[in-house]
């Protein structure tokens, strides 16, 4: 029962960090599509056929998850390919710099790739970004991600829970960072954006056969 118990509890973080990042992509478009309409009703047919493919990659990536297993551009390629692919339908250009020379095993990657997407939710949602960087490291025997939007940013100590530095999008990143020994620390300054730093043990190489 704890094993089945847990295994729901990390198909729900699967979810809730990896396919709804699909989904505020796609209730953000609609919104600038709604916008657009009333001044560029040729331009908003475009806009609109263009998220039936946002709408596919978020389906794709919910019937993924519901057999339990990760994108298969994670599990081929890596945590870099795995996020520029889910951050095609990003509203706001995300950019990845991948500074490793290594696979990792399956449970870092897939902590950092879910983090990655976590994070770059929220500056989706709440921190009104012009752009998001996304940096990926190994340094020490640890895998570090960052994760910096030029948004708005937030103080702190004075977070709400409804904010960029609250709700349950970063319980989730915490928990699962938590589970591998790993920290996250968030640093916001209002104005001037907001850095996601997530540091996990790296572990041995990970296998080369895992799409097989």
């Amino acid at each position: 029962m704890t094993a089945a118990d847990a295994a729901r509890h990390r198909l729900e973080r699967d979810i809730h960090d990896g396919a709804q990042q699909h989904l505020v992509a796609l209730a953000v478009q609609l919104s600038l599509v709604a916008t657009v309409a009333r001044r560029d009703p040729g331009r908003a047919r475009t806009l609109l056929g263009e998220l039936g493919e946002v709408a596919e990659s978020a389906l794709a990536t919910l019937e993924g998850l519901s057999h339990g297993i990760y994108p298969p551009v994670l599990a081929g390629s890596g945590i870099g390919a795995a996020v520029r692919a889910a951050a095609v339908s990003s509203p706001v250009p995300v950019r990845v710099s991948e500074r490793t020379t290594r696979r990792f095993p399956v449970e870092v990657e897939a902590t950092a790739y879910f983090g990655c997407l976590e994070a770059v939710q929220n500056a989706i949602k709440h921190a009104r970004a012009g752009g998001v960087d996304v940096v990926l490291a190994e340094r020490d025997g640890w895998l570090i991600v960052e994760v910096h939007d030029d948004g708005i940013g937030f103080d702190p100590a004075v977070a709400d829970g409804s904010g960029p530095g609250g709700g349950s999008g970063l319980g989730n990143l915490r928990e699962r960072a938590e589970a591998l020994g790993a920290a996250l620390k968030l640093r916001s300054t209002p104005g001037a954006g907001t850095t996601v730093g997530i540091r996990i043990p790296a572990g041995p190489d990970g296998p080369d056969d895992r799409d097989e």
